[in-house]
């Protein structure tokens, strides 16, 4: 393996500097979760001793995050982050609206962390429910450019909102349901 690209760290073993970076490839999970990673990982010029890049580190816990959602049948955190996006909400928001603390839905979306299958119900139960959830939102005034709600069929709404980015006088319409 050779030497991908050179930055300077400090070895957390020896205390030496490490400049060389290295690419590696990695199976993370079993069977049908089975993941190839590509990692970077530094050495120590001195020791020997090799680290993986905060990155590399950031893909492993995202990787392995994954793989205990698809094993319990879980929401992954890109299904969360695009349901929270179509409510028009801020991983804050979406956290107060489930009763959780702020920073919980970015743990989420991140890969972070794992959600409780309670959690996923409760998810789930919004996902099937996008009009209700989105009730929820004007109640708690998160969606403030929200302005009507036109009831067009039994399980479709109009919300007719305000457009803030590039024209703020500028009324839409937004599709839901």
């Amino acid at each position: 393996m050779a030497g991908r690209s050179n930055m300077k760290a400090e070895c957390g073993l020896c205390n030496s500097t490490m400049t060389k970076i290295f690419e590696k490839e990695l199976v993370v999970g079993k069977e049908e979760y089975a993941t190839k990673l590509n990692l970077k990982y530094i050495e120590c010029d001195e020791c020997g001793e090799s680290f993986y890049t905060k990155e590399s580190e950031s893909v492993i816990n995202k990787t392995v995050s994954d793989i205990k959602r698809k094993k319990q049948g879980l929401l992954l955190g890109e299904e969360i982050k695009a349901f929270r996006k179509s409510l028009g909400v801020t991983q804050e928001q979406l956290s107060i609206m489930l009763g959780m603390a702020p920073k919980t839905i970015s743990r989420y979306e991140g890969g972070f962390a794992v959600q409780s299958k309670q959690t996923d119900e409760h998810l789930r139960l919004m996902i099937s429910n996008r009009d209700r959830a989105i009730e929820k939102a004007i109640e708690l005034n998160f969606l403030e450019d929200c302005i009507e709600i036109f009831p067009v069929r039994k399980h479709k709404n109009i919300y007719k909102t305000k457009t803030r980015e590039n024209h703020s006088n500028c009324g839409s319409l937004a599709f839901c349901g």
